[in-house]
Formats: structure tokens, sequence, C-alpha cells
């Protein structure tokens, strides 16, 4: 029997990762079971809403102006004294629908009664027959500004929404609807966008826009559909979903969905234009255009455990140090790991570290063990101060010149923690909170200044040497 490789090992322990996510997690297949969705081609159907190249603006995707419903817009046409009194609803109400009384009785003398139809009077009915039409239209457009208008306020809602839960919320547009009914029934239905991109919503107060925007142009494969099915010519596929993630969302993706639908299945289909989407022993992808709002979810670790197994089986991926010690590999230029009751092992002169804050011997203890192991553990109540030690150590670590990676289950601690960096080297911290379009201008930012810094310390450095060069 052969060893097992190394990156074998990797595999293997990172699909039991996967496996275990899959138990834990719900597989979410249909958007139905989403938070929220929106079709782009009903939004285009209301006033006030453009998607897009319809867009005012040409980088968003989708727009909903705020529209202005008026005194005059909500008052109907006026019926004609003639059948007023006849009408059988309320004109006011946009969502009537028009009726009126087909007879009147009329009291006589006693026990004498007279009965009047509404279509003997042929004015009356001539009258009506002409107002009826401008009632329905009126009807209609103040119907459309108030869909248009509730519209306004569900975007406005969640755009306030966003603001408070935003950590726990992802937004994004989705194109390519796959559809398949899985003959396993532990499968079911599949119906899913197949492609997505990360979006977020801009509010402008002053003239009553929401708009929706791409946070990027980045295109996503929804693999989790897949999870726990056996993919046929997986090779290929996998290649398929490499190449179209190096492509802009906005694109036109059909020649990708139809090589990927008849790469997975025989009698795959796509169709470009289609009113019924119902799934069907045959997968198929259709033509769709739609915007979610989901619960982030274990659904983001499952992406994330599928490319690191397909990029582990490419050999795409190397293994990183950290993997290695998980999998009881030997780590390449391991740092001997000095014992720990050693007087000397490891230690440092005051002088080498480089601590902004205040700082004690437990931080200082905490670099001498980074120096010796591959991980340390420092584990501590609310209050004991490690944001305060976090900020110690990252500087330290700055100073050698060293990279550090934080990570966080929520953005508030992080946004905390760069708050604590010292002002001076703030701008080297480069900050990843939630992948919003604020976010990528704050590393848009640090970028700047790190290319600014490095392009003052390469001109000071051969002032340097152009001055000691004179010298000589």
């Amino acid at each position: 029997m052969e060893p097992i490789t190394a990156n074998e090992k990797a595999k293997n322990f990172f699909e039991y990762m996967l496996a275990l996510n899959n138990l834990v997690g719900k597989v979410i297949r249909n958007y139905s079971d989403f938070e929220k969705n929106w079709q782009l081609e009903d939004l285009d159907k209301l006033d006030g809403c453009f998607t897009f190249g319809n867009c005012h603006n040409s980088e968003n995707l989708v727009e909903i102006h705020r529209p202005a419903i008026t005194k005059a817009d909500e008052t109907p046409p006026a019926p004609k004294p003639v059948f007023k009194d006849w009408l059988n609803f309320e004109p006011k109400k946009e969502t009537a629908i028009p009726s009126y009384i087909t007879m009147k009785t009329t009291e006589l003398a006693v026990g004498e009664q007279r009965k009047e139809f509404f279509i003997d009077d042929d004015n009356r009915l001539a009258a009506y027959e002409q107002w009826v039409p401008e009632w329905k239209e009126w009807s209609v457009k103040l119907k459309n500004k108030k869909r248009a208008l509730e519209k306004y306020e569900e975007f406005f809602e969640l755009f306030s929404r966003f603001e408070k839960e935003g950590e726990t919320l992802e937004f994004v547009y989705g194109t390519g609807l796959f559809v398949w009914q899985h003959p396993d029934p532990k499968i079911g239905t599949i119906r899913s966008p197949l492609l997505t991109s990360k979006a977020e919503l801009e509010l402008d107060a002053f003239k009553g826009i929401i708009s929706v925007k791409l946070v990027d142009q980045e295109t996503a494969v929804e693999r989790e559909i897949f999870s726990g099915i056996s993919i046929p010519n997986i090779n290929p596929i996998n290649q398929l979903w490499k190449e179209v993630q190096t492509r802009e969302i906005t694109e036109d993706f059909t020649d990708f969905f139809t090589q990927f639908i008849q790469t997975f299945d025989a009698n795959g289909k796509f169709i470009s234009d289609a009113a019924s989407k119902v799934p069907d022993k045959d997968p198929v992808i259709y033509s769709h255009h739609m915007l979610s709002l989901r619960i982030k979810n274990a659904r983001v670790l499952r992406d994330d455990l599928a490319q690191i197994i397909d990029g582990i089986s490419t050999g795409e991926l190397e293994l990183s140090d950290t993997v290695a010690a998980i999998i009881g590999e030997p780590i390449k230029d391991n740092p001997a790991e000095g014992n720990e009751t050693s007087d000397n092992a490891g230690a440092f002169d005051d002088n080498n570290l480089y601590f902004p804050l205040e700082s004690n011997e437990q931080q200082k203890a905490i670099i001498q063990r980074v120096s010796r192991h591959q991980g340390v553990t420092v584990q501590g109540p609310p209050g004991t101060g490690k944001t305060h030690t976090i900020a110690n150590l990252v500087s330290h670590f700055l100073s050698e010149g060293k990279k550090i990676l934080i990570t966080s289950q929520k953005e508030s601690p992080l946004k905390v923690l760069k708050n604590k960096i010292p002002q001076e080297i703030r701008d080297l911290c480069v900050p990843v909170l939630g992948g919003g379009r604020e976010s990528l201008q704050e590393i848009e930012q640090s970028i700047r200044v790190i290319g600014e810094n490095w392009a003052n310390w390469m001109c000071q450095g051969w002032n340097e040497k152009s001055d000691a060069t004179k010298k000589r």
C-alpha cells in the first residue's frame, strides 16, 4: 500500500470539514427559501423603476424613484349627475371594480311600485360608458404610482435594515436560473441562479432615489446547489467554473450557459425566453435576472471549502504551514520549539519590542511564544484587553515587515481594532469589512498610502546613496 501524500491528507481533511458542515447547515437549492427575492422584469414594469441600461446612472443596476402622489392624482374623474346615484362602488377607491345598480324600485300609491332599469335611459347609459374608461385610466395610473411607492418604501426599509443587520445579511444579483427536478427526493427541486455577484443599496434622500449597485463586477458560481450531487464531467465543469469567474457579471453569458448545461447533462438545455420555468426531469438554464436577500450562513464556508478542495486537487493551492501542522506534516523552516522553562529561550530585549500602547509582561510573553511555535492561542473574557493586545502585536509585526491577517466572526470588532492602531500606521492596515463599496474605497486608500510611502522610501534611499557617492 502506497503511503498517502500530504496533498491527499489535506484533501481528505477538507472533505471531512465540508461533509461535517453539510450535516450542520441546511443546503439551500431553491431561491424561494431566501429571505426575499425581486425579479428584475417585474421591477422594470413599475413606474419610476429602471433596470440595466434604462437607469439614469449607468453605474446602477436598478433605480427606484420615489413617485410624488398629489391630491390631483388621488382625485378620480367626477361622475355625471345623470348616473352618479346609480353607482354601485366607491369611485374614490382605485382598487374598486366599476358597477352600477341594475334596477331601482319606487313606491307609488299604497301597494303600488314602479321599477326602473339603469339601461332604460339611453343618455344615462351613454354617459356612464363614456366615464368608465376615464375612471379606469385614472385607476391604473394611481395604482401604478402606489405600487412604485410601496416598492420604494420596501427598499428604503431594506436600506435601513442593512444599517443595523448588515453583518448577517447578503444582497446579491443573480443571473442564469438553473432549474431541475432531481430524481433523488432527498435533493428535490433545484431552482437557483447559477451566477451571482454582491450588490448594495445606495440612498439619495434629496432626489428620492434608491439605487442598486454592484459592489464589483466579480462573478461567483453558486456551487452550493450541487452539494451532495455527483457531477458528471467534473474536470470540464470545474474548468468552465474557473473561466467564468474571470468575467464580469454584466456580460452576456449565453455561451457559458449553453456549454455548461450541455456538459452537465446530455439532455440539458439553455432557454433564452420562456414564460414558464417549471422544474422537470431534465436540467434547464433560463435567461433570468433577479435580486435576492439572504441570511449569511454556513453556505459561505461551504463555498470556501469546495474551492480549497478543488485547488488542492488541481495543484493550484500550496499547503500552508498551518495546514501542514494540522495534518501532521513536517513544516518548512520551522523554528525550533524551545523549552518553555528555559531562561533565555526566545527572550526579547525591550528595545526590540515595538508596542505603541501600554503593555505588560503577558503581551511580551505572547511575542516570545510566537517566535518559537507555529500556533499560539490566547484566551480571555470580555474586557481583559484582547483588542489592546492585538493592536500592540500588529504594530510590532508590521515593524518587522511581516504580513498579518486578522479575522473575526463579525465586523464590529475589526472596526474597533482598526481605531486602536496608531494613526501613523493605520493606513497600512487594509480593511475588508463586508465587501461593500465603502470597504473597497478603504482598501484603495490603504493601497495608495502604502504606495506613496514606498515611493518616498525609495526616493530617500536613492538620495542617501547619491549623497554618499558625491562625498567620495
